[in-house]
Parts: structure tokens; sequence; C-alpha cells
């Protein structure tokens, strides 16, 4: 039995008896094509804020067994929560007198239930690595993500963590491009997510292109600053009296007050605000879309990204970040600086004048290159690698 220990910020934990803020699943779908020889562990380091700080803190001060800590994911995977209390604004690394509780409660578990651990995963490495200094493992990994190079200061604490790891793993070419010269000694891979299978579809490629002469353009993800919609939104608003076109935005977020106001005072009707959805019938939307826009200033990779892109949309991405390094400008996607919206606005008129057949070949090439990234291949590849 390979028994694996991964260690997270974020992780989807729905039998719970309180509310915890989500952010995304990639790591649940990294870890999900186990096989009957694997025994999969995670630690869920909760990230706690402002008021339910305190509580968790407290809680924790009281808390003498890790037993109220364990809890089942929808795989039936054990899963240590540690609600760890950040008191300290804007501080994002973990306190050792945390990591020491903590290590201590996992090595309880691990002692109880008679696991040696092969393998130790521990993702976003800046914040959270500082725990594997007190549990054993035959190897170590971090995962690397975007937020983890996102200051100097980030820059230096993932440092710090990897150098107590065997070996390296990269949410996206751009991230792993900061690493060229570092730790030559560490073995050093892509760690990318992926899609369902059902989702990849070639035939897609050939879709019908901008029906009836209008331009079809499709956002999916939150609403907030660092996703940029607002500032897509008013730089698209300015191409009414040149170009054709509709733009379908799906999701919520702190910034949709103020979409639907400019949206609304500036009398804007072929923009429109669908709120939230369930994947499947985003999916839809984007079947019937010719272009996806997501300009986030910071991205890991972006699986929106891959699912546009197999539902036949051609697809803006952020220079220097997220899918940028995967796709390439002009051939297989089009990147945009995400603070430029002259930028954006130039490329948007220059696909308004696409040919037919030139978009299905740019739309052909990035398909060739996400069409083996579904989420059963890469999550066989994560858990072989480490």
């Amino acid at each position: 039995m390979k028994n694996i220990l991964i260690i997270t910020p974020f992780y989807p934990l729905n039998n719970i008896d309180r509310k915890l803020n989500k952010d995304t699943n990639a790591i649940y779908y990294l870890a999900s094509n186990k096989m009957e020889n694997e025994n999969i562990i995670i630690l869920y380091y909760y990230q706690q804020r402002k008021l339910s700080a305190f509580l968790s803190f407290f809680r924790l001060l009281k808390n003498k067994d890790y037993k109220k800590c364990l809890y089942k994911d929808e795989k039936d995977n054990d899963v240590l929560l540690f609600e760890h209390p950040f008191v300290i604004p804007s501080y994002y690394k973990t306190f050792n007198f945390f990591d020491k509780k903590y290590a201590k409660f996992v090595n309880t578990y691990l002692n109880q239930k008679g696991i040696e651990l092969d393998s130790i995963i521990v993702h976003f490495p800046s914040a959270n690595s500082n725990i594997i200094k007190y549990i054993d493992a035959k190897k170590k990994t971090c995962i690397v993500h975007a937020v983890d190079i996102s200051s100097k200061k980030r820059f230096k604490d993932c440092i710090n963590g990897i150098d107590l790891v065997d070996q390296i793993g990269f949410r996206s070419k751009i991230i792993m491009n900061s690493f060229e010269n570092l730790f030559l000694n560490k073995e050093k891979f892509l760690c990318l997510s992926g899609i369902p299978k059902k989702y990849i579809v070639q035939e897609n490629i050939n879709k019908e292109w901008m029906n009836n002469g209008v331009l079809n353009i499709i956002y999916a993800g939150n609403l907030d600053k660092n996703k940029n919609v607002f500032e897509v939104v008013k730089a698209l608003s300015s191409l009414n009296n040149r170009i054709k076109f509709v733009f379908t935005i799906i999701g919520d977020g702190k910034e949709i007050s103020a979409i639907r106001k400019y949206l609304i005072d500036n009398d804007i009707k072929n923009i429109h605000l669908l709120g939230r959805m369930e994947r499947e019938d985003v999916y839809k939307y984007m079947l019937k879309s010719d272009l996806f826009i997501m300009l986030s200033h910071r991205e890991t990779l972006g699986l929106v990204y891959l699912e546009a892109i197999s539902a036949g949309c051609i697809v803006f991405f952020s220079k220097n970040t997220g899918i940028d390094g995967v796709l390439v400008d002009e051939k297989s996607g089009f990147s945009i600086d995400s603070y430029s919206m002259d930028e954006l606005k130039k490329k948007i008129v220059f696909i308004n004048n696409l040919k037919k057949e030139d978009a299905i070949n740019i739309k052909k090439n990035a398909f060739e290159i996400i069409k083996d990234l579904d989420e059963n291949t890469v999550s066989r590849f994560y858990l072989n690698k480490c």
C-alpha cells in the first residue's frame, strides 16, 4: 500500500458542522484517480481569518484529540481539518507553534493507524511547508502555485520551503520558468490540472463561427478585481459602435453589483450577467460561443480555459500568468496584458474580422495542446510522480 499525505489550504469538505469558504477543487481532482493500492490522506490546513480565526484558535487550544478534526471526503479519504488562525492582516505563513501541534496530531493518527508515509505533497509551500519538518516520509514534494511567486517575500518563503523537499512540481510553465536557474539538483516537473474527458470533443472545433455576423463572447468564473472582468466589460462596451457582439458573463462575486450598475447606467443591452451556474450549464453556453476571455492579473493555470477550448472557443488569456506558455500567442490563442484594455480592444477587432478557416486553425492548434489534459490522466501522473 502506498500512503500519500497531501497538505493543502483548499479542499472541498461538505459533511462538516460549520461553513468554510470555498476556493478551488483543483487539488481534489488531482487526487481523485487513486488505485486500490493507494491510501490518500488529506491534511486540510484551512486558513481562518477575522472573528472565525479566534474561534478556531480556542477550539485548537481545547482540542487534545486528532479525532475531533477527522472527516471523510466524497472519495472516502481521511481528511484532517486543521483550522489555522490568521489574526495578523495580510500574513500568510503558518506559525511554528501550530505546525508542531498539528504535526503531533498527524503523527498520532499515523501511529494509531499503523501507517508509514511513502510520500508527502505540500501545496503552496510559501505558506504551508514548515509542518513537513515534523512529519517523516520516504519522499517529499512541493507543488508551487502562482501565489507562491506573487511577491518577493512569498518567493523567498517558497525557496525556503523547497529546501525541505526532494522534488518540485509547478502548476504552470510560467511558474516553472521562474525557477529555471534554481535548485538544479532537484527534479522538476509540470503539475497541470485537467477537465472531465467527456468535455474534450474534437468536433467542436468545426462548430458555427460568428452566427449572423455576431461575435459571441463568454466569461465564466469569479467576479473580483483579480479576474478583471469589470475592466473587460468597460473595454468591450466602448466597441459597441464598431462591431456586433454579445458578451455573456457567468459567475458571482464582489464586483457583480458594480458591473450590473454600470450596465444599467449606460443602457448596455448586449452584455448579460447570468450569475453562478453548474459546470454542465456553463459548458452549454461555451458551445454557443466563439470567444472566451479571462484576463486575470494572477492565475495558476485556469481550468476554465481548457473547457472553453474543448467547447470550440478561441481563448484570450493573460500574459505571463496562467495558461501562457502552454498556449502560444496568435497560434493557439491570444495573450493580452491584463492591464492593457487597448490591446484587448485591438485583438477583439482582429478576431471580429477573422475568417472561419483561420479561426478553425487556431482552435485546432489549441485542442492538440490540451486534448490529453483530462482529469484521470493528470491525476494518475500526479499520484505516480509524487
